[in-house]
């Protein structure tokens, strides 16, 4: 939901993401994971040029059993950056 929105620019969104919600996805669960739920819950976004963003990409991994704070980038330049 909205609420575990922590951040957002033109670049970046920042989420709560809630314990045993598998950070990146996978081929069972790519719907059911941190950017599917983000992109479902909160979207859509655009870029800074103002394109749809497709999916949210991650900048950084937590492991699933863990909650906490999940930076996502709305494309590449800002995924790269991040790291």
């Amino acid at each position: 939901t909205r609420e575990r929105l922590l951040y957002e620019d033109t670049t970046f969104v920042v989420v709560d993401k809630p314990p045993m919600l598998p950070t990146q996805p996978d081929a069972s669960n790519y719907a059911e994971c941190c950017p599917g739920c983000v992109n479902e819950l909160m979207g859509p976004f655009q870029t800074i040029e103002g394109a749809p963003v497709e999916r949210p990409l991650l900048c950084h991994r937590i492991d699933a059993c863990v909650g906490g704070c999940v930076v996502l980038s709305k494309d590449g330049f800002g995924q790269k950056v991040f790291h």
